[in-house]
């Protein structure tokens, strides 16, 4: 990534910022170069933006498809936050507590931790 962020900055872009990325880093980049100043509501009775979420156990995922965890794990992988979410998608009627754990991974960019939970599930299946 070192060889590809220095040939983008050879070829006159300003700044590089790798996925996975925080929204916040790339509003604080636009902040910079275009001498923005951002000005954030106080209002004290907006909702929270974010509901609090616990990683799921290896062991809620056992009886979904071996495909499906397959798919999550290298959209995970790969990084890719819409592919996770169209999966995420599929299950969120039937399970709903472990669409929310996961769709809050998703959202916190937490792919590493979904690839190992997902290996962590193909291994408890393998091995019953």
């Amino acid at each position: 990534m070192t060889y590809d962020k220095q040939e983008i900055l050879d070829q006159g872009c300003d700044d590089y910022v790798a996925k996975p990325f925080k929204e916040q880093d790339l509003f604080e980049k636009m902040a910079q170069y275009l001498d923005l100043q951002y000005v954030y509501s106080q209002n004290e009775t907006e909702e929270p933006t974010s509901i609090p979420y616990e990683s799921p156990d290896p062991e809620a995922l056992m009886g979904l498809a071996q495909d499906w965890i397959e798919d999550l794990k290298q959209a995970a992988i790969a990084g890719d936050s819409s592919q996770l979410t169209q999966l995420l998608e599929t299950v969120k009627a039937t399970h709903a507590q472990l669409y929310h754990a996961l769709n809050g991974l998703v959202n916190d960019y937490e792919f590493d931790e979904i690839t190992t939970l997902m290996e962590q599930a193909m291994s408890l299946s393998a091995s019953s």
